[in-house]
């Protein structure tokens, strides 16, 4: 009984540190992470995309290529993206966010690069559908010679 009493306490006192922790970030400008805003919504994202040739969003002078698993930069088969406006990411999400993209997890956001490799691990072994076919798998055969 005494144990689980000094268990709660210390996990109290965790939480607390972790609090004042939060709390000192945040008035630091929250240098771990994207910025939040006056909303409480962060001013940029960190996009990860699996498509091959990655993916352009926006459009006009807000226009942002999403980079994709041929870039030379890759974390769990994702291409990754950093610093993509809030807003840009917010518009493309709300109108596509049905879309097999979201639905299947090929593209995501998170709001720091801490998180990306989490987020792209929960997802490394998702198909985009795009990718190369063996040819044993297609039923390719070697022609013989007579």
């Amino acid at each position: 009984m005494a144990d689980e009493k000094e268990i709660v306490e210390q996990q109290e006192e965790v939480d607390t540190q972790q609090e004042v922790a939060a709390e000192t970030e945040t008035k630091a400008g929250n240098k771990k992470g994207a910025k939040p805003t006056k909303a409480g919504k962060p001013d940029s994202y960190v996009i990860g995309c699996k498509l091959p040739c990655g993916l352009k969003i926006g459009h006009g002078s807000t226009a942002v290529a999403l980079k994709g698993a041929n870039d030379s930069m890759l974390i769990n088969g994702f291409g990754i993206t950093q610093n993509v406006p809030a807003d840009v990411w917010e518009e493309f999400e709300k109108n596509h966010k049905s879309s097999p993209l979201f639905l299947n997890g090929i593209i995501f956001a998170v709001t720091d690069m801490k998180s990306v490799e989490d987020a792209s691990l929960e997802r490394a072994r998702q198909k985009t559908g795009l990718e190369q076919v063996s040819a044993k798998d297609a039923g390719v055969e070697e022609e013989k010679e007579e």
